[in-house]
């Protein structure tokens, strides 16, 4: 009798190991960088918010991810805990070369639109040599339009104070911002500072989406093609 329940016992344990999984096991829990970026992703009460986040929330929970969100102060500083390994990755981000050297992007989540904003007694274009000549512009510190105002020549100064941008500029402490649109508006809303103040000038649009690191998908090598299908699935059903 015991030895026929022993023999039950290892043919139940044999079949569990290979019978195929009808639902795919979660990945393990992955960190990701976020800095505080609102409208996009911020914290009320300790927990989390905005647009960002919650657009990357249902993507996880589609790809049956789990995962934690670590703060960090700026953009900056959410690469080089990647480049360290203290992360799997980072969001909401748009693309640069030197973010591509460590990480890849994955497909758009949202659209970002970049506006230049400037006074409306501004008579020079952020096109024109006098204005990268002359001009003081800011942006939030280490992000991917710093990186891009200080790679194209312009008098750029990054700032961590986000949502004091629009009354800085509106008292011309600053002479123009390239930012997101959502953000400045937003910043400006909260501030009641009506949009009419200020001339704008669309830049370029671009995609935000999620970096993950090349070492960590070495080891996860299904984890970005997870993410990018979960985001096509999510972006059909709409």
């Amino acid at each position: 009798m015991k030895k026929i329940r022993y023999q039950l016992i290892i043919a139940m344990l044999f079949a569990l190991i290979t019978a195929p999984h009808a639902v795919a096991n979660p990945t393990k829990k992955i960190r990701l960088a976020a800095p505080i970026f609102p409208p996009y992703i911020f914290q009320t009460n300790n927990k989390w918010d905005g647009v960002g986040y919650h657009t990357v929330n249902k993507i996880l929970n589609n790809a049956n991810i789990t995962y934690e969100i670590i703060p960090v102060g700026n953009y900056g500083k959410a690469l080089d805990a990647l480049i360290k390994g203290k992360v799997d990755g980072f969001f909401p981000a748009t693309q640069n070369p030197v973010r591509d050297q460590h990480a890849q992007f994955s497909q758009p989540i949202l659209i970002n639109r970049w506006v230049w904003y400037m006074p409306n007694s501004e008579q020079l274009t952020p096109d024109m040599a006098e204005f990268k000549q002359q001009r003081f512009v800011s942006t939030p510190f280490k992000s991917n339009t710093h990186v891009w105002l200080s790679t194209h020549g312009y008098k750029v100064k990054g700032t961590l104070e986000i949502d004091n941008l629009p009354n800085m500029l509106l008292k011309k402490r600053l002479d123009a911002v390239l930012i997101s649109q959502l953000v400045f508006e937003t910043s400006a809303k909260n501030h009641k500072i009506p949009m009419h103040n200020f001339k704008q000038i669309v830049h370029s649009e671009k995609g935000f989406g999620i970096y993950l690191s090349k070492a960590t998908l070495k080891n996860k090598p299904e984890l970005l093609k997870r993410i990018n299908q979960s985001i096509v699935e999510l972006d059909n059903n709409h």
